[in-house]
Parts: structure tokens; sequence; C-alpha cells
């Protein structure tokens, strides 16, 4: 299981899916996977599947200082 946390707004230019992935986060302060897939899939228009974006975006906002992600060792 994986937890997004949101750290803070990156310096750095964001495409405007990972700003909105991002924004998700941040409104949350802390979110699993399983429920960030599901507002993800809600609120953002894509040919794309969530879980394909997140996967995309998820290294550039890890990589910018936005968010980390927590790996449970629990499963």
């Amino acid at each position: 299981m994986v937890t997004y946390r949101f750290i803070q707004n990156p310096d750095v230019q964001l495409a405007k899916q990972a700003r909105a992935i991002l924004a998700i986060i941040e409104e949350a302060g802390e979110i699993s996977k399983t429920e960030l897939l599901t507002l993800v899939g809600a609120r953002l228009k894509s040919r794309q599947r969530p879980q394909r974006l997140l996967s995309y975006y998820q290294g550039s906002l890890i990589k910018a200082g936005g968010i980390e992600a927590i790996k449970s060792m629990l499963r």
C-alpha cells in the first residue's frame, strides 16, 4: 500500500495534469493510492486511465519536491 503526502508547491513548472494531481494531494494532506486514483478519475478528463496518469507524473512530482510516497510494510 502506498500513501502520498503533500510537501510543498514546487518551484518548477508542471504540466496541467501533474498540477491537478498535486492539488488533490495537497487538499487531502495525505492520501492512499486507491483514494487518489478514485479522485483523479473523477476530476481529470483524459483518455488515459488514472493509474497511467499517476504512474507518469509520480516521479516528476517526487523529484520536484512536491510530494513523497510512503510505502507501507503491511499487505
